[in-house]
């Protein structure tokens, strides 16, 4: 029973996000959808402020078990870009891209980067975040070719940060002791 109901809600979000009408960009703004915080906040480091930039899924909600509300779905619908992590952790996105009647581009920020046993969290590491800021500022030059200076300056400035975090990180871990240094996730 509980998948009959999943798959009469899909169906019915599905056939919600069909019926919606392609969107331009409103006087000439271009909106885009990070799915989950973190990529918001890349997001807005390299757009700076070409680009309105959302947030659909907000800081503290579990990924693992998020499920789109039909508000959801017409977000993403409205988008011009959507920007996820990829690496299969967002498994619901591609059935509401697939039903939008506008296709918004889709850049998969981990794409690229060689996944350790199939775990798509490669965002905790700062270093390989660096590649996300390369797609994302792909993605974006691609859509807005006038600003690929801008999103260029902004990706660098951004990957340094990343690079001082990792540094900061790195300098506080070796503060514990090697046999102390326990991860509890």
């Amino acid at each position: 029973m509980k998948h009959i109901n999943k798959l009469l809600l899909v169906v019915m979000l599905l056939s919600m996000v069909a019926a919606c009408q392609p969107v331009a960009p409103v006087n000439g703004e271009i909106k885009v959808l990070a799915i989950e915080s973190f990529l918001g906040d890349l997001t807005s480091q390299v757009a700076g402020g070409s680009v309105t930039v959302e947030t659909l899924i907000p800081a503290g909600i579990d990924l693992h078990g998020y499920q789109p509300s039909p508000q959801d779905i017409a977000r993403a619908a409205d988008a011009n870009l959507i920007i996820a992590n990829g690496a299969g952790l967002e498994g619901w996105l591609q059935d509401v891209i697939l039903g939008a009647s506008q296709k918004p581009a889709l850049i998969e920020a981990s794409a690229g980067i060689p996944l350790v046993d199939d775990d798509p969290h490669v965002w905790l590491d700062p270093i390989l975040v660096q590649a996300y800021v390369d797609n994302i500022r792909a993605g974006l030059s691609a859509l807005i070719p006038a600003e690929s200076t801008q999103f260029a300056a902004n990706a660098v400035k951004a990957k340094i940060s990343l690079i001082e975090h990792d540094g900061w990180i790195r300098e506080q871990v070796a503060l514990i002791s090697a046999d102390r240094r326990i991860l509890v996730t």
